[in-house]
């Protein structure tokens, strides 16, 4: 995230540290065990952190090409990536709220740790990346945001036509679909219970 983003991926790591503490810190407040399943809920929320940074920096990349300023296009790429990461957390969270409801104790875990560390997630990747953006904005530090450009260009400069090989790519899920639930139904039936 640092080569591609530069600057911002400066930033968004700052924020994954941050991130990372206050959970852990939590965790321990709670004194929550960090199970194997509490430690999955752990690098699920860190890479959902990542996902709605790059949400972010690509709003504000689209803003740049417009011609806006950093100033302008920070303010306008977190206002429109808002409603997106608000939505992929919530769902996020309400999953992991069943799975704690009717889950079995490691479910509760992964559940425990999901809740917690996207609510956090949503906090550090809102709140904490803005500011640090507006803290180096006021100090002048940030005069320009540049994002390596090359494998948007790499991939702009030649039509991929991912559409013609769609129906390999068909024939090939539907072969692995059918052997996936012949093995299924095969130790089934050689289930000794």
């Amino acid at each position: 995230i640092v080569l591609y983003y530069k600057g911002a991926g400066v930033n968004a790591v700052l924020a994954l540290l941050l991130n990372l503490v206050i959970l852990l810190g939590m965790l321990a407040y709670f004194k929550a065990s960090l199970t194997l399943p509490g430690i999955a809920g752990v690098i699920l929320t860190l890479g959902m952190a990542v996902d709605t940074n790059v949400l972010v920096f690509e709003r504000i990349r689209e803003e740049l090409r417009e011609g806006k300023t950093p100033r302008a296009a920070i303010e306008q790429g977190f206002s429109r990536a808002f409603a997106t990461i608000i939505d992929t957390h919530l769902s996020s969270i309400f999953t992991a709220i069943v799975l704690y409801a009717v889950g079995n104790d490691q479910l509760k875990g992964f559940g425990v740790s999901l809740t917690v560390g996207l609510i956090i997630s949503l906090f550090t990747s809102l709140y904490m990346t803005r500011t640090i953006f507006e803290i180096w904005l006021a100090k002048g530090w940030l005069k320009d945001l540049n994002f390596f450009e090359g494998l948007v260009k790499l991939i702009h400069a030649r039509y991929w036509d991912f559409m013609s090989i769609r129906y390999y790519w068909f024939t090939a899920t539907v072969i692995l679909t059918l052997l996936g639930a012949g093995l299924f139904i095969y130790r089934a039936d050689s289930d000794p219970a």
